[in-house]
């Protein structure tokens, strides 16, 4: 019975592994496309406490800071730390609400963050981030680089 639970939990996890090899790469494809497309990046922010749940209009209103970048057809080189981010990533449930960062580049494309920037959500799809993307995006290095 040991042995049939431990492969049962062994098949699952590597289910799991493989899932992600195959999304992670399909879902960064996507996004290298949109920001090809587009030759502007903006970045939303806000900075609160309590229970809230915004959705991404609301979010870009209410936003405490904004930072629009014109990158040309550079966007997708200029966004490669935030990619790498999202590619260390592990795929997760979403969650709602307590959204911290919004990122909208392409045809309507986003990269929305939750539960302070460690859940990141695209296209429906939610990946989790030991590392916020706040530590990224706070380096004077990344805006002006």
């Amino acid at each position: 019975m040991r042995f049939a639970c431990l492969a049962l939990l062994l098949t699952v996890a590597c289910y799991d592994v493989m899932r992600a090899d195959e999304i992670k790469p399909a879902v960064r494809e996507r996004i290298e496309q949109s920001l090809q497309a587009g030759n502007v990046v903006r970045f939303y922010f806000v900075g609160r406490s309590g229970t809230y749940d915004y959705s991404p209009a609301e979010f870009a209103e209410k936003s405490t800071i904004r930072v629009e970048r014109d990158c040309g057809n550079n966007c997708h080189n200029f966004m490669a730390s935030v990619l790498d981010h999202l590619g260390a990533a592990f795929p997760a449930p979403c969650l709602n609400g307590q959204q911290t960062e919004l990122i909208e580049f392409g045809q309507d494309d986003r990269l929305y963050y939750h539960q302070s920037g460690r859940v990141i959500e695209y296209a429906g799809q939610c990946f989790f981030s030991a590392e916020p993307v706040r530590t990224l995006l706070s380096s004077e290095a990344f805006f002006f680089n």
